[in-house]
């Protein structure tokens, strides 16, 4: 459940900010994050055949700010459009090939009146009743600003979403078919699950004879930040060791150098090519 904290917020006056009762002083806002992906294709017809293949690439972007305010609440809400249109124009046709990429951010922030956060937190016995907050979607570089940009461009291209669930069994969750990554609480363990994502992307290459080597080798070294959950098996020993790699590649390099090493070689295979063959074969299971 997140709880926002007692700490007093006065907003400055200013031309463009939004009018407060004088008497209103709130809280530090509650967070949240959405996003949505949605693509469109089709194809248009041109008056004449294109005279060379070439592709071009237009994106438009817009805001748009709500607040709504009333006696003790206040929500503000902030969604961030970005249209990216692709159009690939192929010599001697008249044909044009379209796909328009719309990109929704909501930022959610919710605010209370300092005196009524007071009144809220005094009954500690009512707080531990309320439900649990429902699970949310958050952009992946606001949990994750550390993660590898190549790494980041698959997420995005194959419509990941990641998840917050309060109520989850397990404290991470990876599904490729349902294009997910759930957490149970903000935490390092995103880098866990993008560990696994990784290795995906890379084409399973945890999975080869060469790295069960390197896991039976080095699996019984760790002593910096791994978790006794690597050694579970050679899936969750890699999607740990990147984990590492990222909160402390000097550490892994030095205790595990061949772990660190498959680490790297499966970062260089997360290329544009290998990131179109997947979206190529999972394109049926992602409809």
């Amino acid at each position: 459940m997140l709880l926002m904290r007692l700490c007093i917020v006065v907003p400055e006056v200013s031309a463009d900010s939004e009018t407060l009762r004088p008497a209103a002083v709130w809280s530090i806002p509650e967070k949240r994050i959405s996003v949505r992906t949605r693509t469109k294709k089709s194809v248009k017809t041109l008056k004449k055949k294109a005279e060379k293949t070439y592709t071009k690439k237009k994106e438009t972007k817009s805001k748009d700010t709500n607040i709504e305010t009333e006696e003790e609440t206040k929500t503000k809400t902030v969604i961030d459009t970005t249209v990216t249109t692709t159009s690939k124009y192929k010599k001697g046709s008249r044909k044009v090939s379209v796909s328009t990429v719309t990109r929704t951010v909501t930022t959610t922030y919710k605010y209370m009146t300092v005196n009524a956060l007071k009144e809220l937190s005094a009954d500690r016995t009512a707080l531990t009743l309320l439900p649990a907050a429902p699970p949310v979607v958050y952009n992946i570089t606001d949990l994750a600003d550390r993660v590898d940009a190549n790494l980041l461009r698959a997420f995005d291209e194959f419509g990941m979403t990641l998840i917050i669930d309060g109520s989850a069994d397990a404290l991470g969750t990876f599904r490729m078919e349902e294009r997910q990554i759930i957490l149970k609480r903000q935490d390092s363990c995103i880098y866990h699950e993008l560990g696994h994502f990784l290795f995906f992307v890379a084409g399973r290459t945890d999975r080869l004879p060469a790295a069960n080597a390197v896991y039976l080798a080095e699996k019984d070294l760790a002593t910096s930040v791994s978790s006794g959950y690597s050694n579970v098996s050679v899936s969750e020993y890699f999607a740990e060791a990147y984990r590492c790699y990222v909160l402390d590649r000097a550490a892994l390099l030095n205790e595990r150098p061949q772990t660190c090493a498959v680490v790297q070689d499966a970062l260089s295979k997360v290329t544009d090519a290998q990131v179109l063959r997947i979206k190529n074969t999972y394109s049926a299971v992602w409809k």
